[in-house]
């Protein structure tokens, strides 16, 4: 029963995040802030693909290249969304490549901690096909994501509070995808 629940959960996710792609990018004013948008969104998806053919496979090495597939949008989904935070406010830091890269460094690091799991075991204290326990790495990864998830909205809300009347079904769907 867990495993149909959650099938449907991540398929009615997919399809949510599949439509909001769709809307955003019809309604999109801006071809940056649009891509980065579906680039965020393709992370998503990414990660749900990935998880749902991880409900249906016993290998246990499958599972690790499942899960390092989907960890990558989990790594980068933070620092995605900050860019295309930025690309929103128009703010001037997102011209720079070194801000860039700079941004996106502590999400490469966080990556290759997980893809060196099985070396060093830094990203889960237990990976087995029924129970997955979460190590240093995958709470550091967490809260990294999520705060720049939250100063992304932030920004944005921030920038609109004017005419927050206005935009608010643009913010109320952003936050959402976020």
């Amino acid at each position: 029963m867990d495993t149909l629940l959650t099938l449907g959960l991540n398929l009615v996710s997919l399809s949510l995040t599949i439509i909001s792609t769709v809307v955003f990018i019809q309604n999109s004013y801006s071809q940056k802030m649009s891509r980065y948008f579906t680039a965020c969104q393709i992370l998503i998806i990414n990660w749900i693909v990935c998880h749902i053919f991880d409900i249906f496979t016993t290998n246990l090495s499958v599972k690790i290249i499942l899960s390092n597939i989907g960890y990558f949008s989990v790594c980068t989904i933070g620092t995605v969304f900050l860019i295309f935070a930025l690309h929103y406010t128009k703010a001037a830091t997102v011209k720079s490549k070194i801000f860039k890269s700079a941004v996106f460094l502590p999400s490469t690091i966080l990556f290759l901690l997980k893809i060196t799991d099985p070396i060093f075991h830094l990203f889960f204290k237990s990976y087995q096909s029924n129970e997955v326990i979460g190590g240093n790495g995958f709470y550091i990864t967490v809260a990294y994501n999520y705060l720049l998830l939250i100063i992304s909205v932030c920004l944005m809300v921030g920038k609109n509070i004017k005419s927050f009347k206005e935009n608010f079904p643009q913010i109320l769907l952003i936050s959402l995808s976020a």
